[in-house]
Order: C-alpha cells, then structure tokens, then sequence
C-alpha cells in the first residue's frame, strides 16, 4: 500500500493505517466475487485480509437506504459464506485499536480453525458401491 492511496473516507484510512502499523497485509477493494439473487457479482469490499477475511467500515448513519443495502450485504457475504468483521462508527471512538485488533484476532483465530477443519476432513470416494472414508490430512 503506498502513501499515494486514496481510501473513500478517513475511517477507512485510519483502519489501513493500523493495519500496516502492525504488519497485517491487506488489499484495498478486492474484486470479490458473489453470488446474489442467483447472479454472479463483483463486489469490492473495504480490505481483505488472509483466509479471505474481509473488513467492512459501514459508515452512514441515519439513511434509510444505507442500512438497508449494509444488511443486504452482509446477508449476501453469509450467504456465499465469506466472514466479515463489521466496524461503525461507535467501534472507532476512544481507544478503538486494542479493541479492533482483539476482535481481529479471534475472527482470524475462527478462520484459521475453520480451516483446518475443513481440510481435515473424511474424503469420501466410491467403492464397491459404497463410500469408504479415509482422511486426506493428518497431523
């Protein structure tokens, strides 16, 4: 990220720059692919992080219209299964960075979890006309 990048608002600047303060690479507005009412979209969401996890800054208080698009996508994410940690204005107030990065980690922690669950699950192959279940990773 360089100095040179523009970011749609300053809470938005204020999160990237926490995130490069502690070394945590991002991309700034990933194209990411949804699905959403049957079509495939492109979305470009705030910062993606590892393990596909994205940080959405949803600033707009008080609009009608804004809290309705904020939950159609974040129904939309639920629903293409794609974690998101959620930041409002009345989580940046204060001292917000020990809070952010706490929430950060276990989100991360959960992904990483999420992870090697899904990896280390039974593969199930036909044989014989059933299924044998062998594991495809083991520690």
């Amino acid at each position: 990220m360089t100095e040179q990048q523009k970011y749609r608002s300053k809470p938005e600047r204020d999160i990237a720059d926490l995130l490069t303060k502690y070394d945590i690479p991002f991309i700034y507005e990933k194209p990411t692919a949804v699905v959403d009412d049957g079509k495939t979209k492109l979305w470009y969401p705030d910062f993606t992080l590892a393990y596909g996890l994205l940080v959405e800054y949803f600033g707009v208080n008080g609009n009608q219209g804004y809290r309705d698009r904020t939950k159609h996508k974040l129904k939309v994410y639920r629903e293409n299964q794609i974690p998101v940690l959620q930041l409002y204005p009345q989580n940046m107030q204060g001292n917000w960075e020990p809070k952010f990065l706490s929430r950060l980690d276990k989100t991360l922690e959960n992904q990483v979890k999420d992870y090697r669950t899904r990896i280390a699950r039974p593969f199930c192959a036909p044989s014989s006309g059933q299924y044998s279940h062998r594991p495809v990773y083991q520690q």
